[in-house]
Protein backbone atom coordinates (compact mmCIF):
# COMPACT_ATOMS: atom_id res chain seq x y z
CA UNK A 1 0.00 0.00 0.00
CA UNK A 2 0.90 3.27 -0.66
CA UNK A 3 -0.75 5.35 1.27
CA UNK A 4 2.12 6.44 3.42
CA UNK A 5 2.96 8.51 0.17
CA UNK A 6 -0.41 9.96 -0.55
CA UNK A 7 -1.94 13.19 1.48
CA UNK A 8 -4.54 13.21 3.82
CA UNK A 9 -6.13 15.33 1.76
CA UNK A 10 -6.95 13.09 -0.66
CA UNK A 11 -8.79 10.28 1.98
CA UNK A 12 -10.61 13.27 3.07
CA UNK A 13 -12.12 14.55 -0.02
CA UNK A 14 -12.53 10.60 -0.77
CA UNK A 15 -14.40 10.38 2.58
CA UNK A 16 -17.00 13.48 1.44
CA UNK A 17 -17.62 12.01 -1.67
CA UNK A 18 -18.05 8.46 0.05
CA UNK A 19 -20.72 10.63 2.41
CA UNK A 20 -22.52 12.16 -0.43
CA UNK A 21 -23.32 8.91 -1.75
CA UNK A 22 -24.70 7.57 0.93
CA UNK A 23 -21.74 5.08 0.89
CA UNK A 24 -20.91 5.31 4.77
CA UNK A 25 -18.53 2.11 5.15
CA UNK A 26 -15.82 3.44 2.43
CA UNK A 27 -16.85 7.29 4.10
CA UNK A 28 -15.80 5.77 7.25
CA UNK A 29 -12.60 4.13 5.91
CA UNK A 30 -11.30 7.19 3.96
CA UNK A 31 -11.40 9.24 7.02
CA UNK A 32 -9.85 7.62 9.32
CA UNK A 33 -6.84 6.80 6.76
CA UNK A 34 -6.79 11.08 6.92
CA UNK A 35 -6.40 10.78 10.30
CA UNK A 36 -3.81 8.15 10.48
CA UNK A 37 -2.28 10.62 8.41
CA UNK A 38 -2.65 13.70 9.97
CA UNK A 39 -4.35 14.52 13.00
CA UNK A 40 -7.23 17.42 11.65
CA UNK A 41 -10.00 19.15 13.51
CA UNK A 42 -12.26 19.29 10.29
CA UNK A 43 -11.45 15.85 9.57
CA UNK A 44 -12.49 14.26 13.92
CA UNK A 45 -15.56 16.48 13.11
CA UNK A 46 -16.34 14.52 9.64
CA UNK A 47 -15.44 11.10 12.03
CA UNK A 48 -18.11 11.61 14.43
CA UNK A 49 -20.77 13.10 12.00
CA UNK A 50 -20.11 9.85 9.16
CA UNK A 51 -20.43 7.59 12.75
CA UNK A 52 -23.73 9.38 13.94
CA UNK A 53 -25.34 8.74 10.38
CA UNK A 54 -23.89 4.79 10.97
CA UNK A 55 -25.89 5.10 14.10
CA UNK A 56 -22.76 4.65 16.60
CA UNK A 57 -23.43 7.58 18.56
CA UNK A 58 -21.18 6.44 21.55
CA UNK A 59 -18.34 6.58 19.44
CA UNK A 60 -19.48 9.82 17.54
CA UNK A 61 -20.15 11.30 20.87
CA UNK A 62 -16.33 10.86 21.77
CA UNK A 63 -15.17 12.41 18.66
CA UNK A 64 -17.61 15.36 18.94
CA UNK A 65 -16.14 15.75 22.62
CA UNK A 66 -12.30 15.53 21.43
CA UNK A 67 -13.09 18.38 18.78
CA UNK A 68 -14.47 20.18 21.38
CA UNK A 69 -11.83 20.14 23.95
CA UNK A 70 -9.30 21.46 20.94
CA UNK A 71 -11.42 23.97 19.35
CA UNK A 72 -13.83 25.26 21.90
CA UNK A 73 -14.57 27.87 19.65
CA UNK A 74 -16.44 25.54 16.75
CA UNK A 75 -20.18 27.18 16.92
CA UNK A 76 -21.02 24.39 14.04
CA UNK A 77 -19.24 21.18 16.40
CA UNK A 78 -21.54 22.03 19.47
CA UNK A 79 -25.23 21.19 16.79
CA UNK A 80 -23.60 17.82 16.17
CA UNK A 81 -22.70 17.19 19.41
CA UNK A 82 -25.88 18.01 20.76
CA UNK A 83 -27.85 16.21 18.22
CA UNK A 84 -25.71 13.09 19.26
CA UNK A 85 -26.51 13.48 22.86
CA UNK A 86 -30.22 13.74 22.38
CA UNK A 87 -30.30 10.78 20.53
CA UNK A 88 -28.83 9.11 23.40
CA UNK A 89 -31.84 10.70 25.63
CA UNK A 90 -29.33 12.99 27.29
CA UNK A 91 -31.59 15.85 26.93
CA UNK A 92 -30.35 18.30 29.52
CA UNK A 93 -26.47 17.45 28.48
CA UNK A 94 -27.77 18.56 24.40
CA UNK A 95 -29.00 22.02 25.48
CA UNK A 96 -26.25 23.98 26.35
CA UNK A 97 -24.66 22.21 23.31
CA UNK A 98 -27.56 23.59 20.71
CA UNK A 99 -27.59 27.24 22.66
CA UNK A 100 -23.71 27.11 21.90
CA UNK A 101 -24.77 26.47 18.31
CA UNK A 102 -27.29 29.06 18.07
CA UNK A 103 -23.96 31.16 18.00
CA UNK A 104 -23.08 30.49 14.70
CA UNK A 105 -23.25 32.80 11.94
CA UNK A 106 -25.39 32.34 9.77
CA UNK A 107 -28.01 30.43 12.15
CA UNK A 108 -29.40 27.61 10.86
CA UNK A 109 -33.10 25.96 11.52
CA UNK A 110 -31.86 22.45 12.49
CA UNK A 111 -30.20 23.91 15.84
CA UNK A 112 -33.93 24.78 16.51
CA UNK A 113 -35.08 21.50 15.76
CA UNK A 114 -32.95 19.82 18.26
CA UNK A 115 -33.11 22.53 21.06
CA UNK A 116 -37.42 21.93 20.28
CA UNK A 117 -36.69 17.80 20.85
CA UNK A 118 -34.77 17.60 23.92
CA UNK A 119 -37.47 20.72 25.54
CA UNK A 120 -40.15 18.71 24.82
CA UNK A 121 -38.12 15.28 26.45
CA UNK A 122 -38.04 17.73 29.05
CA UNK A 123 -40.98 18.60 29.26
CA UNK A 124 -40.65 22.20 29.52
CA UNK A 125 -43.12 23.90 27.34
CA UNK A 126 -42.55 27.33 28.07
CA UNK A 127 -38.61 26.57 26.62
CA UNK A 128 -40.68 24.47 23.39
CA UNK A 129 -42.64 27.54 22.79
CA UNK A 130 -39.66 30.15 23.07
CA UNK A 131 -37.61 27.97 20.62
CA UNK A 132 -40.36 27.39 17.97
CA UNK A 133 -41.07 31.04 18.14
CA UNK A 134 -36.99 31.87 17.65
CA UNK A 135 -37.10 28.70 14.84
CA UNK A 136 -39.85 30.52 13.07
CA UNK A 137 -38.12 33.60 12.56
CA UNK A 138 -36.16 31.71 10.35
CA UNK A 139 -38.42 29.33 8.65
CA UNK A 140 -41.96 30.57 8.42
CA UNK A 141 -43.11 27.80 6.59
CA UNK A 142 -41.65 25.07 9.18
CA UNK A 143 -44.74 22.58 9.98
CA UNK A 144 -42.26 21.01 12.66
CA UNK A 145 -41.92 24.22 14.44
CA UNK A 146 -45.68 24.73 14.55
CA UNK A 147 -46.60 21.46 15.49
CA UNK A 148 -45.21 21.61 18.76
CA UNK A 149 -45.54 24.92 18.98
CA UNK A 150 -49.01 24.01 19.30
CA UNK A 151 -48.15 20.58 21.46
CA UNK A 152 -46.64 22.94 24.22
CA UNK A 153 -49.27 25.09 24.11
CA UNK A 154 -52.00 22.72 24.58
CA UNK A 155 -50.20 21.54 28.07
CA UNK A 156 -50.25 24.86 29.62
CA UNK A 157 -54.03 25.53 28.47
CA UNK A 158 -53.50 27.99 26.00
CA UNK A 159 -55.88 26.25 22.92
CA UNK A 160 -56.47 29.23 21.06
CA UNK A 161 -52.80 30.17 20.72
CA UNK A 162 -52.45 26.30 20.23
CA UNK A 163 -55.54 26.01 17.40
CA UNK A 164 -53.76 28.66 15.44
CA UNK A 165 -50.62 27.04 15.27
CA UNK A 166 -51.69 23.66 13.91
CA UNK A 167 -54.02 24.97 11.43
CA UNK A 168 -50.35 27.05 10.42
CA UNK A 169 -48.81 23.66 10.42
CA UNK A 170 -52.26 21.95 8.37
CA UNK A 171 -51.45 24.90 5.93
CA UNK A 172 -47.57 23.83 5.30
CA UNK A 173 -47.93 20.12 5.81
CA UNK A 174 -51.46 17.98 5.38
CA UNK A 175 -51.17 15.56 8.19
CA UNK A 176 -53.96 14.01 10.29
CA UNK A 177 -53.08 14.04 13.90
CA UNK A 178 -52.40 17.81 13.02
CA UNK A 179 -56.19 18.00 12.35
CA UNK A 180 -57.33 16.31 14.97
CA UNK A 181 -55.14 18.55 17.89
CA UNK A 182 -57.20 21.70 16.09
CA UNK A 183 -60.87 19.63 16.93
CA UNK A 184 -59.56 19.06 20.32
CA UNK A 185 -58.34 23.13 20.86
CA UNK A 186 -61.75 23.97 19.34
CA UNK A 187 -63.72 20.77 21.65
CA UNK A 188 -62.08 23.05 24.42
CA UNK A 189 -62.86 26.10 24.51
CA UNK A 190 -66.56 24.42 23.32
CA UNK A 191 -66.73 25.34 19.87
CA UNK A 192 -68.21 22.31 18.94
CA UNK A 193 -69.41 22.42 15.08
CA UNK A 194 -65.62 23.70 14.52
CA UNK A 195 -63.98 20.72 16.20
CA UNK A 196 -66.84 18.41 14.08
CA UNK A 197 -65.08 19.37 11.15
CA UNK A 198 -62.10 18.96 11.89
CA UNK A 199 -62.34 15.70 13.13
CA UNK A 200 -63.95 15.37 9.35
CA UNK A 201 -60.68 16.77 7.84
CA UNK A 202 -58.70 14.33 10.18
CA UNK A 203 -60.86 11.31 9.12
CA UNK A 204 -60.25 12.45 4.95
CA UNK A 205 -56.81 12.41 5.06
CA UNK A 206 -56.48 9.29 7.42
CA UNK A 207 -59.49 7.17 7.81
CA UNK A 208 -57.40 4.24 9.69
CA UNK A 209 -57.33 6.60 12.90
CA UNK A 210 -59.52 4.74 15.58
CA UNK A 211 -59.21 7.31 18.24
CA UNK A 212 -61.03 10.10 15.98
CA UNK A 213 -63.92 8.03 16.06
CA UNK A 214 -63.87 7.27 20.14
CA UNK A 215 -63.31 11.59 20.44
CA UNK A 216 -66.23 11.63 18.17
CA UNK A 217 -68.48 9.90 19.25
CA UNK A 218 -67.62 11.64 23.25
CA UNK A 219 -68.40 14.83 21.09
CA UNK A 220 -72.27 13.42 19.83
CA UNK A 221 -72.64 13.17 23.44
CA UNK A 222 -71.76 16.46 24.40
CA UNK A 223 -74.29 17.10 22.09
CA UNK A 224 -76.96 15.07 23.35
CA UNK A 225 -76.29 13.08 19.56
CA UNK A 226 -76.60 9.64 20.94
CA UNK A 227 -77.83 8.55 17.51
CA UNK A 228 -74.44 9.45 15.89
CA UNK A 229 -72.29 8.76 19.20
CA UNK A 230 -73.74 4.88 18.84
CA UNK A 231 -72.86 5.13 15.33
CA UNK A 232 -68.62 5.78 15.73
CA UNK A 233 -68.77 3.36 18.68
CA UNK A 234 -70.18 0.91 16.01
CA UNK A 235 -67.34 1.77 13.49
CA UNK A 236 -64.88 1.06 15.87
CA UNK A 237 -66.56 -2.41 17.23
CA UNK A 238 -66.23 -2.74 13.03
CA UNK A 239 -62.82 -1.94 12.42
CA UNK A 240 -61.65 -4.04 15.26
CA UNK A 241 -60.05 -1.16 17.76
CA UNK A 242 -57.38 -2.52 19.80
CA UNK A 243 -59.73 -1.72 23.26
CA UNK A 244 -61.60 -4.49 21.73
CA UNK A 245 -58.62 -7.08 21.12
CA UNK A 246 -59.88 -9.40 24.12
CA UNK A 247 -63.11 -9.36 22.88
CA UNK A 248 -63.58 -12.51 20.07
CA UNK A 249 -63.79 -10.87 16.94
CA UNK A 250 -66.22 -14.35 16.36
CA UNK A 251 -68.23 -13.79 19.10
CA UNK A 252 -69.18 -10.22 17.79
CA UNK A 253 -73.10 -10.14 17.73
CA UNK A 254 -74.53 -8.68 14.63
CA UNK A 255 -75.54 -4.96 15.26
CA UNK A 256 -79.61 -4.21 13.79
CA UNK A 257 -79.56 -1.63 11.57
CA UNK A 258 -82.09 0.43 13.12
CA UNK A 259 -81.67 1.31 17.22
CA UNK A 260 -82.28 3.42 20.04
CA UNK A 261 -80.04 4.33 22.38
CA UNK A 262 -80.73 5.02 26.24
CA UNK A 263 -78.67 6.54 28.99
CA UNK A 264 -78.75 3.71 32.17
CA UNK A 265 -78.70 5.57 35.80
CA UNK A 266 -75.94 7.26 37.13
CA UNK A 267 -74.78 4.80 39.51
CA UNK A 268 -73.77 1.88 36.37
CA UNK A 269 -71.32 4.42 35.07
CA UNK A 270 -68.02 2.47 34.00
CA UNK A 271 -64.52 3.32 33.32
CA UNK A 272 -64.20 6.31 30.56
CA UNK A 273 -63.09 3.58 27.53
CA UNK A 274 -64.92 0.82 25.74
CA UNK A 275 -63.94 -2.14 27.75
CA UNK A 276 -66.14 -5.25 26.30
CA UNK A 277 -69.33 -5.67 24.96
CA UNK A 278 -72.08 -8.26 26.47
CA UNK A 279 -75.01 -9.88 24.81
CA UNK A 280 -78.42 -10.23 27.33
CA UNK A 281 -81.10 -12.36 25.80
CA UNK A 282 -82.60 -9.51 23.39
CA UNK A 283 -80.44 -6.64 24.82
CA UNK A 284 -77.08 -5.77 24.27
CA UNK A 285 -75.18 -3.13 26.42
CA UNK A 286 -71.97 -1.28 25.15
CA UNK A 287 -69.70 -0.26 27.62
CA UNK A 288 -68.45 3.36 26.63
CA UNK A 289 -67.56 6.72 28.46
CA UNK A 290 -69.36 8.69 29.93
CA UNK A 291 -72.20 5.88 30.09
CA UNK A 292 -73.47 2.75 29.75
CA UNK A 293 -75.54 2.64 26.47
CA UNK A 294 -78.39 0.16 25.73
CA UNK A 295 -79.17 -1.21 22.87
CA UNK A 296 -82.75 -2.29 21.56
CA UNK A 297 -83.97 -3.48 18.03
CA UNK A 298 -86.59 -0.87 17.06
CA UNK A 299 -89.89 -2.37 15.67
Amino acid sequence: MLEKYQSPDLFYYRAIVDLNASDLTNALKNCRTSLNLQEEIGVRHLLGAILHDLGDYNQSLTEFEKVEAKRPDLTWNYFRHGRTLNKLGRHADAIPRLKKAKENDPPYIEVYVELVSAFIRLEHWDDVISACSQGLDLDLENAFLYYYKGVAETRIDKFADAQKDFILCLKYQRHATTAANIALCYTQVDRFADALAFYQICLTIDHTLFYVHRELALLYYKLKDNELAFYQYELLFERGHPELSDYSQAAKPKLPSRFIIMRRPSDTLVSPSIVTMRKNDSQRYIFAAPAILRLEKTT
